[in-house]
């Protein structure tokens, strides 16, 4: 009777190791899809990032443009404000770039992290 209990437990304790190996099979495809997911965030992010610079620049060029021909019609107070304009611009651009570049520099960092064998006592 014993040896009938025995194969018994053995059976419900290779059950339940299927059933765990079933779960960390779910996880770990949901932790690659999370993965992904994140992934691809951040380079729509990053593209995003890059393309307001990109319009912070064009109004800079739009803007001098605008105070160019003001000043070519007589217009020097108006040149003025498009000038105000420009720089206005331009730091927007400036500030774009930094938290681009910023941005930048903490992807490559957690980059790195993730491609480090990990550290700790065995």
């Amino acid at each position: 009777m014993q040896s009938g209990q025995a194969a018994a437990q053995l059976r419900e304790t290779q059950r339940r190791l299927q059933q765990a190996a079933e779960r960390v099979q779910q996880v770990a495809r949901a932790s690659a899809a999370t993965a992904e997911a994140a992934a691809a965030s951040v380079d729509r992010f990053v593209e995003v990032k890059r393309r307001e610079v990109v319009a912070h620049d064009l109004a800079v060029t739009l803007h001098e443009q605008a105070a160019e021909l003001q000043m070519r019609l007589g217009h020097p107070e108006r040149a003025a404000r498009a000038r105000v304009h420009a720089d206005h611009a331009r730091e927007h651009a400036r500030q774009a770039e930094a938290e681009l570049a910023d941005y930048q520099a903490r992807i490559a960092a957690a980059k790195d992290r993730t491609r480090r064998p990990p550290t700790g006592s065995a």
